[in-house]
């Protein structure tokens, strides 16, 4: 009787720890950043790739920064290097690497790598503890105006962050208004106007 009581508790105790989600796991997808100034800031997480954005209201100040996200089991200030293959979804060391810092070899190389404490994550929010705490808020998609934006600087540098990202397609309007219809002959009372930047759900041929 010890024996089949034994046997169940382990049984119970590793499906548990089998279903519990990984921390890389709950942090990917898309977040806003709480701040106490006037900057607006969004954080698109896609496996070990972490995009920020951040912009003033006006659109007058946009700022986007990428860099490589994951867990170790090693200190990598000990060690002086990550090697892109040790982050995992899990370990005893958060880090924050600068794509910059990546030879050809996947390697980073630093003198100080950025270890901020994980605090957790849920399906509501984030905590990553550096010099002050950063609390993120899960979204489940991003402003249209942060897309717009995405979108004008991505055409800058010649990338596609929307679609590296959030894996989805957009498209700008150039002409100067457009009818939106619900269906191939029924048009609405809505507009797009130039430089509007909406999602493609679907392409049909001409």
């Amino acid at each position: 009787m010890k024996r089949s009581i034994l046997f169940l508790s382990v049984f119970i105790n590793s499906a548990f720890i089998n279903a519990q989600e990984l921390p890389l796991d709950c942090m990917e997808g898309i977040w806003e950043i709480y701040r106490e100034d006037e900057l607006q800031s969004f954080s698109v997480k896609n496996n070990h790739n972490s995009l920020t954005l951040s912009y003033l209201p006006n659109g007058k100040e946009i700022m986007i920064s990428e860099i490589v996200i994951g867990f170790l089991d090693y200190n990598p200030n000990e060690l002086g290097k990550v090697n892109y293959k040790d982050l995992k979804s899990q370990g005893d060391y958060y880090v924050e690497l600068f794509k910059g810092d990546m030879n050809r070899d996947s390697v980073f190389k630093a003198l100080y790598f950025l270890t901020p404490e994980y605090d957790g994550c849920d399906d509501k929010g984030l905590y990553i503890q550096a010099r002050d705490l950063i609390e993120y808020t899960r979204l489940e998609r991003l402003p249209s105006r942060a897309i717009q934006y995405l979108y004008q600087e991505g055409k800058k540098v010649e990338r596609d962050y929307i679609s590296e990202y959030l894996n989805i397609k957009v498209a700008e309007v150039i002409v100067e208004k457009s009818v939106i219809y619900s269906s191939p002959n029924e048009p609405t009372k809505m507009y797009l106007v130039s430089g509007d930047v909406p999602k493609i759900l679907k392409e049909k041929d001409d």
